[in-house]
């Protein structure tokens, strides 16, 4: 299909709401630099979508010095999608993917009434768009897909370092299950995930003007926006349908995020584990909190409430005035009690069996508790 060239400057902000096309379709932004590898692969990934609507996709290239826009150019003929293309030359203290991101997810949200994004070493799952948009129709604002590593770039990691990635993917699967027991949310149901990576994220246009887009952090751009997005109360699908495979390199163009982890745990195997990784009775205690102060907010006794966090009692009375979720991310970032601890890879095996086990007793009584239930009502 077409290939249209942008010659104007990506708009720096988002568009007001007075600019939203409610009209528009889907557009998948995809920010790339350098990347002469890989592109035709996400391109070719993107064409073979099944079941989805019709959607274009708008690729911005920053600073390429490579065949990206070549490559480009001659898959546009054969896509069964239209192209909207950038070819800009940022600045060097702002030429990385947070500012990519920003400036292709701003056009797009022009154009469209939802925005997709992936990265151009990354290969979306065949029904990505279809599942994508089948979980923003139950209602939520914000879809965090899941992403798994490209074997085929993988780099040769030895027999521990493989374990302790399994064994970490597993601690963060467990956490999640462990949330969605204790403070679950009806619209981020399990099985889900923890994951936020600009590798697979949906938003409305709505929303993304809403949140005044994609904040201006770098690295960790997505993570940052769906924490904004929680903020606002909006609500967040963590979505196992729209999956993604990303590159494996330790290399990569963007400092920080996937690449930096990759790379940090072949130098350093005994190092500490992903930050969202803490001891199990951490885990539980940070989880049995949020959900015990979102579920009961309106009854609190904010005396033994702030004495449980160490905080004043006049400051979480202030509190009461936000959001909950605002409310409670504040109350994260202030009490002692919360202050995050991570742990060195020699402890995860053991702090893996703690919250495992904790998971099992919960999942239990919450299995024993609906059994009951049942019986009373039959």
């Amino acid at each position: 299909m077409a290939l249209t060239i942008l010659h104007a400057d990506p708009p720096s902000s988002p568009p007001s709401v007075a600019e939203l096309d409610a009209t528009g379709g889907v557009i998948v932004a995809v920010p790339a630099r350098d990347e002469e590898a890989r592109i035709a692969a996400c391109l070719d990934a993107l064409a073979a979508q099944e079941g989805a609507p019709h959607f274009s996709v708008l690729l911005l290239l920053n600073n390429c010095l490579d065949r990206t826009r070549a490559i480009v150019e001659s898959k546009a003929a054969s896509a069964p999608f239209d192209i909207m293309m950038y070819d800009i030359e940022l600045p060097v203290a702002e030429s990385n993917a947070a500012t990519a991101r920003r400036l292709a997810m701003n056009a797009a949200a022009r154009r469209a009434t939802h925005v997709l994004t992936s990265d151009a070493d990354s290969r979306v799952g065949p029904d990505w768009v279809a599942g994508t948009m089948a979980e923003f129709a139950t209602g939520v604002d914000l879809v965090c897909g899941f992403v798994t590593p490209d074997t085929d770039d993988q780099p040769d990691f030895d027999s521990a370092a493989i374990m302790r990635g399994l064994m970490e993917f597993q601690y963060t699967q467990a956490t999640a299950e462990l949330i969605s027991l204790v403070c679950p949310d009806p619209l981020d149901p399990w099985p889900n995930h923890l994951m936020e990576t600009g590798a697979s994220l949906a938003i409305t246009a709505e929303c993304y003007v809403a949140l005044g887009g994609v904040p201006k952090v770098s690295p960790g751009e997505d993570r940052a926006m769906a924490d904004i997005a929680r903020r606002h109360g909006r609500h967040i699908r963590h979505s196992l349908r729209a999956h993604v495979v990303t590159s494996s390199r330790i290399s990569g163009r963007a400092h920080g995020g996937w690449s930096a982890d990759l790379a940090a745990r072949l130098s350093d195997p005994s190092g500490w584990c992903h930050e969202l990784i803490e001891p199990a009775r951490m885990t539980y205690l940070r989880a049995a909190l949020r959900g015990a102060y979102l579920q009961g907010r309106d009854r609190l006794s904010l005396g033994a409430w702030a004495k449980r966090l160490q905080l004043a009692p006049n400051a979480l009375a202030a509190l009461q005035s936000r959001s909950p979720n605002e409310a409670w991310a504040m109350i994260e970032a202030a009490s002692p009690v919360l202050t995050r601890r991570r742990i060195r890879a020699a402890q995860l095996p053991a702090e893996l069996t703690r919250l495992t086990r904790i998971v099992d007793t919960i999942r239990t009584r919450a299995q024993e508790r609906a059994g009951q239930h049942h019986r009373v009502i039959a």
